[in-house]
């Protein structure tokens, strides 16, 4: 994701995948800009596994990973920033079960303790 500025023209990476393995976004582009836009959601496959992360929009640095795990996250249906709760759609989290089953969750979008 890169920010420019209109008035100067300057540009800088606000979120950058820079992979050491093959990742593809063809169907997996998610971000969503959190009220004023300091912060964004953004999928990635940054640890090998589609997940949510939460994002600094100033710093440019992830805040905390929202879903983690060995298990991907297929899709979000719904962002309810007043709670600050995300409901998204998964496969591949219960062992023994065909991982192409879809289920879908409601997760916090901020670490415990943190203050978003």
């Amino acid at each position: 994701m890169i920010e420019a500025d209109a008035a100067t023209g300057a540009t800088r990476a606000v979120i950058s995948e820079e992979p050491k393995t093959f990742f593809t976004y063809s169907s997996k582009k998610y971000r969503h800009d959190v009220g004023d836009g300091r912060e964004v959601i953004w999928m990635s496959e940054r640890d090998g596994w589609n997940h949510l992360y939460l994002y600094d929009r100033a710093a440019g640095a992830v805040k905390n990973p929202i879903t983690s795990g060995e298990w991907v996250v297929r899709g979000v249906s719904r962002v309810d920033e007043e709670r600050r709760q995300i409901w998204f759609s998964a496969s591949g989290m219960y062992p023994g079960q065909d991982p192409y089953f879809v289920y879908y969750y409601r997760i916090n979008s901020t670490a415990p303790g943190s203050r978003g």
